[in-house]
């Protein structure tokens, strides 16, 4: 949601309904094209997941496009400036340990031009 201040990335209901978690291993909901990894193959999801998701989304605002990610295979990135493919590719990362572990830790990277 594209706000007078700022963008705002909101959950429209998967995560909980009435108090009944749905976001768990073994349950899959959700958009397939954003869905990282180890949502796809029900294995553990934390807040971790949904940063695979911000970096699909970050991707797509800038350039129209979702990139090309693959297993195993870099990421194709369609013209996006270097410190925003930096925080794009981290955000993507197939492990997600190699993640940020919370959106407010990827903030930063996308105010100033330094690396987190």
């Amino acid at each position: 949601m594209v706000t007078r201040n700022n963008v705002k990335l909101l959950d429209f209901g998967l995560a909980a309904i009435e108090g009944e978690a749905l976001t768990q291993t073994g349950v899959v909901m959700g958009s397939p094209a954003y869905m990282a990894p180890e949502q796809c193959q029900e294995k553990f999801c934390s807040p971790r997941t949904d940063i695979y998701a911000l970096g699909l989304l970050l991707h797509e605002m800038a350039t129209g496009r979702r990139p090309v990610v693959k297993p195993s295979e870099s990421e194709k990135f369609h013209t996006l400036p270097p410190s925003l493919t930096h925080v794009v590719a981290r955000c993507l990362r197939e492990d997600p340990l190699e993640r940020w572990e919370t959106a407010a830790e990827v903030a930063p990277c996308l105010n100033g031009p330094h690396k987190r």
